[in-house]
């Protein structure tokens, strides 16, 4: 069930302090946090401290930072959500060049707000691959669902380049990695229902035989994907 953090917007203040001015007391700090829902007060804003990184990338944050924190008020966990947010950060990211792409993407910075508040599967999945960032926001890749011979096109594509036996199944796994957080997040913003996720799951599955096909795998290579339940947690989190 997500928890709620009340009526935010019409009491919450600009949060840019928390990065921007100097000294202020523990006192001031809660009364600036306290409106997003955080249990953990002195957590969020060690969180936010080691967000925002040296200067320049530390002004850049201040100008998203009231967005982010109204949207990770609305996840399942905003906790969990700044949690996610520093180790997303020290993934080895681009901090001033990401926060530009998000002042100008507000789309993309909700949409990493959700996901680092609903679902640890695939925060983890962005922490280990963080420019997947930038291929979410391409055109149509949350829009339409992909049908399995477009599936096992991108299977093949992945692998046209690769000789290596290591290197197509390094190769492969990024596809399916890739594949889960498409599924994943289309389940999560409902854009697809039920049925439509559980097929996607299917046609993902049975491209195992083309993955075996063009590497040679043992059928247990290419394992089922797990249900979205598990993986990722249902719909139902995001509301």
């Amino acid at each position: 069930m997500t928890r709620r953090a009340g009526p935010y917007a019409a009491r919450r203040r600009d949060s840019a302090p928390l990065l921007l001015a100097s000294g202020l007391s523990a006192e001031s700090v809660a009364e600036l946090l306290a409106p997003f829902g955080f249990e953990d007060i002195k957590r969020a804003d060690d969180n936010i401290q080691a967000m925002a990184g040296e200067p320049r990338s530390r002004e850049r944050l201040a100008k998203i930072l009231d967005e982010l924190l109204a949207a990770v008020a609305r996840s399942a966990d905003p906790d969990l959500a700044l949690n996610y947010w520093e180790r997303f950060l020290q993934a080895g990211v681009n901090r001033i060049q990401l926060f530009d792409y998000l002042i100008m993407a507000p789309r993309i910075l909700h949409l990493l707000c959700a996901i680092f508040g609903n679902s640890p599967a695939m925060a983890q999945t962005l922490i280990r691959d963080p420019v997947l960032i930038y291929w979410l926001a391409e055109e149509r890749v949350l829009t339409r669902r992909q049908s399995r011979l477009e599936l096992e096109r991108e299977v093949r594509a992945a692998l046209a380049n690769v000789a290596a036996v290591e290197l197509k199944l390094e190769a492969l796994r990024r596809f399916r990695r890739r594949a889960m957080l498409r599924l994943g997040v289309r389940d999560l913003l409902r854009l697809a229902d039920v049925p439509e996720t559980t097929a996607a799951l299917s046609d993902l599955a049975c491209n195992g035989g083309t993955a075996r096909r063009c590497t040679g795998m043992g059928r247990g290579d290419w394992s089922r994907p797990a249900s979205p339940s598990w993986q990722w947690g249902s719909s139902a989190a995001a509301s």
